[in-house]
């Protein structure tokens, strides 16, 4: 009988925002549910919520804050969420600042050079003040209902035309 070893280099782990990131305007109040999927073969280290906030014109590097948001030790697969309200965290949080932030993940296998570290893409908010933000909300409905009166008047006019050939055909059925 034989009896085979296969040994399988590991991995890095990977992290990942799953459905639709909360970015672009926001206000000050707001609150982002945020929902990741981290993997690794070997297993998972804390995942962490990495934040900056930057003001216009702001010239220095932007300091980074963290919020742990899962103790995910050994775990090979992690998919959950947070609700992330930005000015709790922030309280100087006001208009015209920016918010970039990404999920950090990782593995628990150390190697030569320390821990292995995943990221998400980097995802941003933009604050606006409340009337700034209902204007920016109005503009988006306006093209919304644009888009949605241009395609209905298109299929009122395709509908048109077929109802005229099937009358040219010899039929009338609608």
């Amino acid at each position: 009988m034989e009896h085979s070893v296969r040994i399988v280099k590991d991995g890095r782990p990977r992290i990942a925002f799953r459905g639709k990131t909360p970015a672009g305007p926001a206000t000050v109040g707001k609150s982002a549910v945020i929902r990741w999927q981290a993997q690794d073969d070997y297993g998972l280290g804390k995942i962490w919520l990495v934040y900056t906030v930057t003001a216009p014109g702001q010239t220095e590097a932007p300091k980074e804050h963290r919020i742990e948001l899962r103790g995910a030790e050994g775990l090979l697969s992690d998919e959950n969420s947070y609700t992330w309200e930005p000015a709790k965290d922030f309280p100087d949080l006001q208009p015209g600042q920016q918010i970039g932030y990404y999920l950090e993940t990782s593995d628990l296998k150390p190697d030569e050079k320390g821990e292995r570290v995943a990221r998400s893409p980097v995802r941003g908010i933009s604050i606006l003040s409340n009337d700034e933000y209902l204007q920016w909300y109005r503009r988006e409905l306006a093209e919304s209902n644009d888009r949605v009166k241009s395609v209905l008047l298109s299929e009122a006019g395709a509908s048109e035309q077929i109802k005229k050939l099937l009358k040219e055909k010899g039929g009338d059925r609608p």
